[in-house]
């Protein structure tokens, strides 16, 4: 898999000497050059901002399509998910704005939307930690990505461990001793 963003802070471009304008449409370009470059070993690809062919591509990707995971917190960003990419990454958005976006995105049949609730206490707070799972959920996640309150190793995988407990119907397994 592979992870991208656009990036939002004009000051990180400055510093590389890149065009912060015109961002959105370099990145959507260079996820379908990706993707070209990734499906064969001697890919061609001609966009509006890449292009290569005569070259050689070795090792190429293994499966013919990597899932491409992308963040962002706009529209655009989720947009940009459902053409180019497989999973949609937001952060920074109250998971009600999530599920607004969502809803007027229609996303594309298995479509991932990764959600990451507060720190959750499966131990020390299970019904708080159930709202939160199921907050995210019902904003649209498809996978949840899971932090917990915890203070050590032990606590972290008897966290771990316990989270499975809130949700049987998910067919979750605890984390193996």
């Amino acid at each position: 898999m592979l992870g991208v963003g656009v990036g939002t802070l004009e000051e990180e471009f400055q510093l590389l000497g890149a065009p912060f304008a015109g961002r959105g449409e370099r990145a959507d370009d260079a996820l379908r050059a990706l993707r070209a470059a990734w499906a064969a070993p001697t890919p061609e690809y001609a966009g509006t901002h890449y292009r290569f062919h005569d070259l050689v591509v070795d090792p190429h990707a293994v499966q013919p399509r990597p899932p491409i995971w992308v963040g962002g917190r706009t529209a655009r960003s989720l947009r940009r998910a459902c053409r180019l990419g497989d999973v949609w990454v937001p952060f920074g958005l109250p998971f009600t704005r999530i599920a607004e976006l969502l809803r007027a995105a229609d996303p594309p049949p298995g479509f991932e939307v990764v959600l990451q609730p507060t720190a959750l206490d499966p131990l020390g707070d299970p019904a708080g930690t159930r709202a939160q799972v199921e907050c995210a959920l019902d904003a649209g996640a498809t996978v949840i990505n899971a932090r917990f309150a915890q203070h050590s190793l032990d606590r972290l995988l008897d966290q771990m461990a316990a989270l499975p407990e809130l949700f049987p119907q998910a067919g979750w397994t605890p984390a193996a001793e």
